[in-house]
């Protein structure tokens, strides 16, 4: 308060300096919008769209069963070990929820920090421990140039070999990621205003739709009353809808329309809605708009490809290569973590048999694989390709059409 005082002392003083908001406040409250609302990424998510968004890339990605692969030099690849920190990154906590947690602070903040628990033997992981981003202070180390240092609630200076890191988008030059909050903060700011607006309106708000007009009468209050409770009684109700009324005295009934600047409402909510659903590049139909076209595929697993493509690849990869960084032998040996994307790739069941019988005929899979990627049990003697078959001999296999006559057989000439 003694802070503020000081500023608030001196009327003047407003004209001769600008006072900006971390002077005043510093991180107490996050920076306002020019709508009036203060956006931080918790507030963010009362925004429908932005936690429709947010949570349906980190629910698709944390969904994505792990994998380890050592790629040879020839570029063949085969399957490695997979870390236990991994797999089971906590002892409480399931692998998805732990990703969960990590992705959100990734997607919201632009940065997901964990703390990486080591055995003390021998300092090998083994586990997570996910920080909230905001008690995380992140910077280039002074004394260690080209390399981290992290400080969690004011506490010791930490290296990369103890937080878990993945960053988000960022400037060139930057030790952490960029928030996407606080670049779209007047955009979600907007859209939270107008939510609250339109909660307000209807709280709030005084406009009725029918007048009872009485001419060249001053009515008081009970008389008033008596009119409207009259006229209450006959029309209110599912009973009693569209029934005719009767005014009598020269009494008028006047329907009031909605002004349009207030008609335009929904359409203003819909237009902000698809701002943000840009912001996170999530096709508006994933987020419950469903007034805008698609044009993301024709059909279900080519919707599903760009998908991945577009929007849960980016931060596929960001995941892989932190994974891969910590994993032993990391890519100087070859090791790769990999999430497998394929359930997300996958269209509807007919789809799906279509892919895997051009699969099966074009000797890329067994039938077995393709039976146990469509969820059915293995058949005996189907582990191997499938042999095309051999090409047919000139003339054979032919059908000759039903009813079709042998040619007649010429005569023989006999011998002179």
């Amino acid at each position: 308060m003694a802070r503020m005082g000081g500023i608030f002392r001196r009327v003047g003083g407003w004209a001769r300096r600008a006072v900006t908001w971390d002077q005043v406040f510093g991180d107490a409250l996050p920076p306002a919008s020019f709508s009036g609302k203060h956006v931080s990424e918790e507030s963010a998510l009362k925004y429908s769209v932005v936690w429709a968004s947010a949570t349906l890339i980190a629910d698709a990605v944390s969904s994505l069963p792990p994998e380890s692969v050592i790629e040879g030099e020839d570029g063949g690849t085969k399957p490695g070990t997979l870390p236990r920190w991994i797999s089971r990154p906590h002892p409480e906590m399931r692998r998805n929820e732990v990703w969960n947690q990590l992705l959100l602070s990734l997607l919201l903040w632009g940065n997901g920090y964990a703390l990486l628990v080591r055995r003390p033997s021998d300092g090998v992981i083994t586990g997570m421990r996910v920080l909230a981003p905001g008690a995380v202070l992140c910077e280039w180390n002074p004394d260690k140039p080209g390399f981290r240092r992290y400080r969690i609630d004011n506490g010791p200076w930490l290296s990369s070999q103890d937080v878990f890191h993945v960053m988000g988008p960022s400037l060139p030059g930057a030790a952490k990621g960029l928030s996407v909050v606080a670049q779209a903060r007047e955009a979600i700011g907007l859209g939270l205003t107008l939510e609250e607006f339109g909660a307000r309106y209807f709280a709030q708000g005084s406009m009725a739709k029918v007048v009872i007009k009485v001419p060249n009468k001053l009515l008081n209050d009970q008389a008033a009353r008596d009119i409207v409770n009259n006229y209450e009684r006959f029309h209110r109700g599912v009973g009693n809808w569209h029934r005719p009324a009767v005014l009598s005295g020269g009494g008028e009934i006047e329907n009031i329309s909605i002004p349009p600047e207030d008609a335009q409402f929904l359409e203003t909510r819909e237009f902000q809605a698809l701002d943000i659903a840009r912001w996170f590049r999530v096709p508006p139909h994933r987020v419950g708009i469903m007034t805008k076209q698609s044009s993301w595929g024709s059909g279900l697993a080519e919707e599903n490809t760009a998908m991945v493509q577009h929007t849960f690849r980016p931060w596929i990869m960001r995941l892989e290569s932190a994974f891969t960084q910590y994993a032993p032998g990391s890519e100087d040996s070859g090791v790769r973590i990999r999430l497998n994307d394929s359930a997300l790739l996958r269209g509807t069941f007919a789809e799906q048999v279509d892919a895997w019988t051009k699969a099966v005929t074009g000797q890329i899979a067994t039938p077995n694989e393709a039976r146990r990627a469509l969820g059915l049990d293995p058949m005996d003697g189907a582990d191997e390709l499938v042999k095309p078959p051999e090409p047919a001999a000139p003339g054979e296999g032919e059908k000759k059409p039903a009813g079709a006559k042998k040619p007649a057989e010429k005569p023989k000439k006999e011998a002179a």
